[in-house]
C-alpha cells in the first residue's frame, strides 16, 4: 500500500531493479513535485518492465515534472516500461510536465507499453509533455500487439498537450 511519496518512490525504484510483478495500491493524493525522477530511473535501468498490478484507487498524483537530464534518449513515463499482463487502474495526473526533446516514446503513465496490457480509468488532466517521437498523453509508444495479443485500454483521457520535436514524428492522444 503506498501512503506516501517515500512508499511511491521505494516502490518505483523496486520496479527500477527488476522487481517487474509487485503490485501496488495508492492510498492518498500525493504532491510528487520534489521527486527527482532520473534519480528513481536512471538510464541503466530503462529496458526494466512493470508487469505487475498499479491500483490508484481513485487518487491523483500531483505535479509529476520531469527535465531530461542525464537520460537523453530513454523512453520516459512514471513506469519506462509497461510489461505483459501490467495493469494500471483508476489513477488520475494533475499539474504534469514531461520535457524529454531528445527521447523517442514519452508519456506520462508509461513511455512503452507492449501489448497484454491493460489501462483502465487513467486520466491526464493537464500539462505538457514533449518528446522527439512516439509521444503521448498517457503513453508514447504501443507496441507488440496482434489480433489475438494486444492491450487493452478502456474508459482512458488526455487533456494535456503533446510537444514533438522531430522533424518526422509519430504522435498519439492516448
Amino acid at each position: 500500500l503506498i501512503y506516501t511519496v517515500d512508499d511511491l518512490v521505494d516502490f518505483l525504484e523496486d520496479v527500477a531493479d527488476g522487481a517487474a510483478n509487485k503490485n501496488a495500491r495508492l492510498m492518498a493524493d500525493l504532491d510528487v513535485s520534489d521527486v527527482d525522477w532520473a534519480v528513481v530511473w536512471p538510464t541503466a535501468k530503462a529496458n526494466n518492465e512493470f508487469r505487475g498490478s498499479f491500483n490508484g484507487g481513485s487518487h491523483k498524483i500531483i505535479n509529476f515534472r520531469y527535465s531530461e537530464g542525464a537520460n537523453s534518449g530513454a523512453p520516459f513515463g512514471l513506469f519506462r516500461t509497461l510489461g505483459q499482463d501490467a495493469v494500471i487502474r483508476d489513477l488520475t495526473f494533475e499539474h504534469v510536465s514531461v520535457n524529454c526533446p531528445a527521447s523517442d516514446s514519452v508519456g506520462v503513465c508509461a513511455g512503452v507499453l507492449k501489448s497484454i496490457t491493460t489501462l483502465s480509468n487513467v486520466r491526464i488532466a493537464d500539462g505538457t509533455v514533449t518528446g522527439a517521437s512516439n509521444v503521448g498523453g498517457i503513453v508514447g509508444w504501443l507496441t507488440g500487439g496482434t489480433t489475438t495479443n494486444y492491450a487493452v485500454i478502456n474508459n482512458c483521457i488526455n487533456f494535456c498537450f503533446i510537444v514533438t520535436t522531430s522533424s518526422i514524428c509519430i504522435s498519439s492522444d492516448i
